[in-house]
């Protein structure tokens, strides 16, 4: 009788190993330990072990599209770069690592957009640059760094701080309104002062003091 070898072949083993990433896992951890120490069992457990982490990066690539798709472009960078990350680096998912890299392209671009509108330059070319490292002919990536160096569609003066102030000031002078029209005026010329800390050139807070100290006037006569 033909004795069953007690180990595979070094060919066998390097071929599980090779297709683990694709393959459904058809071996259980309990199976993987069988025979030991053997190599047959480390073959297995490679398996395990790249099916686990192409799972887990399908995962984070799902949780990426789901923040894409609510406008939430840093958050779905995060999660493609964490989805590559976790990629076995195999041939045998070279289409998914391909997959993998056109989504964070895609929201590195987005986010890039959202940088620029803001002031913040320099980590929108990061962003792109990136993109073309990976993708050297993506036209999206080359057409936001157009913009990046184009004066008349991206203002060399604004800052992200100026952005910053710009909504810090809207809000004040909407509550300032509002304080206004609740008859707080006290409440009202403190937020319209906040607003001119900010801008001293406000013209609406500048008028809207002008209010208040006329509407005070009128309620002491």
């Amino acid at each position: 009788m033909q004795k069953t070898p007690m180990y595979r072949s070094t060919r066998t083993a390097a071929a599980l190993m090779a297709v683990a990433s694709s393959m459904p896992v058809v071996v259980t951890v309990a199976n993987a330990g069988e025979g030991g120490s053997g190599l047959s069992g480390l073959a297995q457990r490679e398996m395990i072990r790249r099916q686990d982490a192409v799972t887990e990066g399908d995962a984070l690539l799902n949780e990426g599209r789901a923040a894409y798709a609510k406008g939430d472009y840093q958050q779905a960078v995060d999660k493609y770069r964490q989805a590559l990350d976790r990629l076995p680096n195999a041939p045998m998912v070279s289409d998914r690592r391909q997959s993998y890299i056109e989504h964070l392209s895609d929201a590195s671009v987005a986010l890039s957009m959202q940088h620029r509108k803001v002031g913040k330059y320099a980590e929108a070319r990061t962003l792109l640059d990136n993109v073309l490292a990976a993708d050297p002919n993506n036209g999206e990536a080359k057409r936001e760094l157009g913009y990046l160096d184009d004066p008349i569609r991206t203002n060399p003066a604004l800052t992200y701080e100026h952005t910053k102030n710009v909504d810090q000031v809207r809000r004040s002078l909407y509550t300032a309104e509002g304080n206004f029209n609740l008859g707080k005026y006290d409440d009202a010329k403190r937020e319209y002062e906040n607003v001119l800390r900010v801008d001293p050139y406000n013209s609406a807070a500048r008028r809207g003091l002008e209010q208040v100290s006329t509407a005070k006037s009128d309620y002491y006569r």
